[in-house]
């Protein structure tokens, strides 16, 4: 296990931002990718002086937006068939559409700032704001704010957790239980809402 884990750290090393970038290209096309956790991780890497935060944090950006310009330009091309397509491949499932279509109609634009921060939104609202006539301008725009707080956040949070790990990792042992109990409670409760919608 550990040759395994060390042999991909220093990939990940070795590609540096440019892995970042290729990662995030997934994560904007919508695709089911541990985008956050990816993020972090590199931030992680940061703290341990492999790598340079406003470069992490600019390829996470431009990665996401290179992606999520693909996904708005198939939503605004394809229209209901690419929401036909996502769903039949089981990129994402049916049940999901009509909450994100409510988002976007409700909150436009701004959700492409805040509903970055949402897993299931993240992979549906480029495709629904290309099918939806936001302009291409307002759409980069607010698009790049987004990802850029997004990646910025997670990046951020890596390199923070990077930093305190030994802290961190004595703070969870002590306090396992609670963390497990609370997980739980936040999975109850999401399914709750889930069910609602």
């Amino acid at each position: 296990m550990g040759d395994w884990w060390n042999g991909a750290v220093e990939q990940l090393i070795q590609y540096g931002p440019f892995g970042l970038f290729a990662a995030m290209i997934i994560e904007g096309l919508g695709i089911p990718f541990p985008g956050d956790a990816v993020l972090a991780f590199y931030g992680f890497l940061a703290s341990r002086g492999h790598m340079v935060l406003w470069h992490l944090s600019l390829a996470g950006t431009l990665g996401c937006l290179g992606g999520s310009l693909m996904a708005f330009a198939a939503g605004r091309k394809l229209g209901p068939s690419a929401q036909k397509w996502l769903t039949f491949f089981r990129v994402v499932p049916d049940d999901a559409w009509p909450w994100a279509h409510r988002v976007v109609h409700r909150y436009g634009p701004l959700m492409l700032v805040f509903g970055r921060f949402l897993p299931g939104f993240r992979a549906l609202g480029s495709y629904i704001a290309g099918m939806s006539g936001i302009p291409t301008g307002s759409y980069l725009w607010w698009s790049t704010l987004g990802f850029a707080a997004w990646a910025g956040t997670w990046i951020l949070l890596g390199f923070q957790l990077g930093q305190r790990w030994e802290e961190v990792l004595r703070a969870v042992q002590s306090h396992i239980i609670w963390i497990f109990v609370a997980g739980a409670a936040l999975a109850l409760l999401w399914r709750q809402v889930y069910k609602k919608r």
